[in-house]
Parts: structure tokens; C-alpha cells; sequence
């Protein structure tokens, strides 16, 4: 069982979300009950991706019930977080883990958007999701991330990390892109196809999903490489190790193809271009709470068949 969390927590909510910030008085009131009293409010800085303070509360603001809330950016550092609870959807949860790949800092979603398969804890529970956290009882799970790296005329021109999936696909309208696949440099298949993901075991329920992959267990260590609407009778996902790299080849000659990353950022391809894909070397750390298992998630969610 992990320690009773004892340094500071950042709260993230989604700022294009009213209810994730009306939320964040009512959850700092909450902490400072259970006594936490270190407490900062995060954005995502859009220019440099990085986590940084909102604002500095001033002591007599009646929202921090008299407590000094948040950092000057001198003073803050991401590393002096114990937790990280994000108020939103899946796309602000993947923002903030890229913000955060690597560090030992737990991270904990609260679901304000549609599904939530990353944003496992529900409004309504929130109270007592934060009694059950500082008192320790809950677990910290890795999800390991996917890397891409784009290269053109073997000088690498992109690098970019992602919890979901990297999907390399057309951008056109209704063209194909041929693709080329590797894996450890061992030709696998050509791809005439709208594209192609290759996703972690977390992005295993997202885009993957949709186009057919397989749904794996969020904290297996492997990696799904699922073609997107191919052209064939014999497509079919292939799940392979996190030790194994990923090479793409693009064949198409008509410029209209492109990579993204989670969904969120990304860049043109051209032709001949080689995106080298694998398990990064960084992991995200998620909270899991009492009987929030993976498969009561799925459960929950796919009820009904609503995806």
C-alpha cells in the first residue's frame, strides 16, 4: 500500500470546462479538511507543454478558507508534487501525462467528459476518492508510453512521446496512403490503407478500438499495431512486445499524409519518410482506487454497446 500522501497536490481542471472549475474550491475545501493544506492550481502552458501555476491565491481569498494556495514560478516545481488529480476528460488526462512522462508523481483523473476510460473517478465520488487517497488506501499502476520519431533522409526531424497510440494516416480526402511496415527492421506487410495506429495497451480503447484492435489490460507492457480501413481481405491487428520497434515507410507520393500523437499534435509526411515507433522509456504512474479494476471500467463504459 502506498504512503499517506504528505507533500503538495496539484489540481488540473480542464479551463474550457466551467463545471472542472467550479469544481476546485469545493475539492481544496475537501483536502484542507482531511489536512492538506499544500495545495496549487496547474494549467498546461500551450507553448512549452510543461505544467505550470494558474495562479497565486492571496490569504484572504474566502475560496482557500484562509489558506495560501499555490506558487510563485520560482518557487514551483513539478517534482515537489505527491499527487496530480485532473478534472476533465481522457484529452486532458493525456496532456497532462506527457506534461509529467517520467516523474514518480501519481496521477488521478476525475471524469467531466464523455467515456472516461483514463478519468475513472466519477463526480460523485470525488469526496471520498480524496479520504481513501490521503489515507493511503489505493494503488499506483504503470501504464507505459509509445515514442515516435520521424526521420527524412535519415536526419531525425520530429520527437515526440504519447500515452495513447501514434496514428500515421492520410489527411487528404478519401485517398489512401501506401505503407511500408517493419518490425526490428524484419518487413512485415505493405498497407494500402486510410493509415495505420500502433497504440499503447492504454490507447487500446481509443482510436484502436474504433478501427477494429483488440482490448487490452491498460498496465500490460506491450504494443498494438492495428491498420486503419486497408484495403485487403487478411488485415488484421497484431500485438507485439514493448522491446520491439515499430518502422513505417511511407510509399505514397501525392503529400497528403500525416502523424499525430494522442490525437492532440502532430506533422506532414512526405514521401519516404520513416517513423520509428516504440515503448519510450518513460511510464505514466495512475492512481487506481478500490474497485476501479480495468475490467469494472470496461464494464461500465461499454454498457449498452456505447462507445
Amino acid at each position: 500500500m502506498p504512503e499517506k500522501i504528505p507533500k503538495t497536490i496539484g489540481l488540473v481542471p480542464n479551463p474550457t470546462k466551467p463545471k472542472a472549475l467550479e469544481m476546485i474550491p469545493g475539492v481544496i475545501k475537501s483536502l484542507q479538511r482531511l489536512g492538506i493544506n499544500q495545495i496549487v492550481n496547474l494549467q498546461i502552458n500551450k507553448n512549452t507543454g510543461k505544467l505550470v501555476p494558474i495562479v497565486e491565491l492571496a490569504d484572504n481569498q474566502p475560496e482557500t478558507g484562509g489558506q495560501r494556495i499555490g506558487f510563485k514560478d520560482a518557487d514551483f516545481k513539478v517534482e515537489d508534487l505527491a499527487l496530480i488529480i485532473v478534472f476533465g476528460g481522457d484529452g486532458t488526462y493525456l496532456s497532462v501525462a506527457r506534461a509529467i512522462a517520467g516523474k514518480d508523481i501519481p496521477l488521478m483523473g476525475v471524469n467531466l467528459g464523455r467515456l472516461g476510460f483514463l478519468t475513472e473517478i466519477q463526480t460523485w465520488e470525488i469526496t471520498s476518492a480524496l479520504r481513501e487517497i490521503i489515507q493511503g488506501n489505493y494503488s499506483v499502476k504503470e501504464r507505459i508510453m509509445v515514442q515516435a520519431q520521424v526521420y527524412r533522409q535519415q536526419e531525425m526531424i520530429h520527437s515526440a512521446t504519447g500515452l495513447n497510440d501514434v496514428i500515421v494516416a492520410n489527411t487528404g480526402l478519401a485517398r489512401m496512403v501506401e505503407l511500408e511496415i517493419f518490425i526490428d527492421d524484419e518487413f512485415l506487410n505493405s498497407y494500402p490503407a486510410d493509415g495505420l495506429i500502433v497504440a499503447t495497451p492504454t490507447g487500446s480503447t481509443a482510436y484502436s478500438l474504433s478501427a477494429g484492435g483488440p482490448i487490452v489490460n491498460p498496465f500490460t507492457k506491450t504494443l498494438i499495431i492495428t491498420p486503419i480501413c486497408p484495403h485487403t481481405l487478411y488485415s488484421r491487428s497484431l500485438v507485439i512486445s514493448k522491446d520491439e520497434v515499430v518502422r513505417v515507410v511511407i510509399k505514397s507520393d501525392h503529400g497528403q499524409c500525416g502523424i499525430t500523437i494522442d490525437g492532440q499534435f502532430g506533422w506532414s509526411l512526405k514521401q519516404s519518410d520513416e517513423i520509428v515507433i516504440q515503448a519510450a522509456s518513460q511510464v505514466v504512474k495512475s492512481v487506481q482506487m478500490p474497485g476501479h479494476t480495468p475490467y469494472k471500467i470496461l464494464r461500465d463504459k461499454m454498457r449498452g454497446d456505447r462507445v
